[in-house]
């Protein structure tokens, strides 16, 4: 059986691709109000608490914690048009996002401590909703050191990005695929499916896609 691996998907497709057409940005100045505008609705001042699901639980690591966590009433699939980062414009891929339905989602909680809170939270934010396709939401993770209140980012149906329930044969065909400026949709699969094995919370529909995906790029010659 065929394993998804970062040499594997490096023999089958360019590691980047250069953007042709630039994709639409929020202003700075409206990103700048919508953090602080989640930071004034803390309920206290020491930092804040970032639940993580996707790319970030890998390149969160500005962190004095990070807890395990499980988030019910979101789900992570498969459900943006990823048209900035792992595709482009004229080629679109999917990404990740918290989709609300019945079930729960396993991610990685971080605390961002206060005195670089505004620094450290704005890192991410430029990175999740830049796009425009999410919207930031105060949610409840429980996590094996008790429950914490926590800001994520959920798929948001109203834009058109949001690709809604696609079906599994045409995601695989797209992450075997997707190349963009930040690399390939399948390389983003693998990274995040990897974190959360590396966190002891698996995801079985991840690895499912990462068995199909590399079925379709084809065996790894040696």
């Amino acid at each position: 059986m065929t394993t998804l691996t970062r040499a594997l998907i490096e023999a089958r497709l360019p590691l980047t691709v250069a953007a042709g057409t630039q994709p639409a940005t929020v202003p700075e100045a409206e990103l700048r109000r919508g953090m602080q505008g989640v930071l004034d609705q803390r309920q206290t001042t020491d930092g804040i608490w970032v639940f993580a699901y996707g790319a970030l639980i890998w390149t969160g690591d500005a962190n004095d914690a990070a807890r395990a966590g499980t988030v019910d009433g979101l789900v992570r699939r498969y459900c943006i048009w990823d048209n900035r980062n792992r595709g482009t414009v004229e080629q679109p891929a999917l990404t990740l996002g918290l989709d609300r339905q019945p079930g729960a989602c396993g991610g990685v909680a971080y605390h961002l401590a206060e005195d670089t809170v505004q620094d450290t939270l704005w890192t991410v934010w430029k990175q999740e909703m830049s796009g425009g396709y999410y919207t930031a939401e105060w949610v409840d993770a429980a996590t094996e050191a008790g429950p914490v209140a926590a800001v994520t980012f959920v798929a948001d149906p109203r834009h058109p990005l949001y690709a809604g329930a696609v079906p599994e044969s045409e995601i695989v065909d797209l992450l075997a695929a997707g190349v963009g400026p930040g690399g390939t949709a399948a390389s983003y699969l693998l990274q995040t499916a990897d974190a959360l094995r590396g966190w002891g919370i698996p995801d079985p529909d991840l690895e499912r896609l990462e068995a199909a995906v590399a079925q379709r790029l084809g065996p790894e010659r040696g």
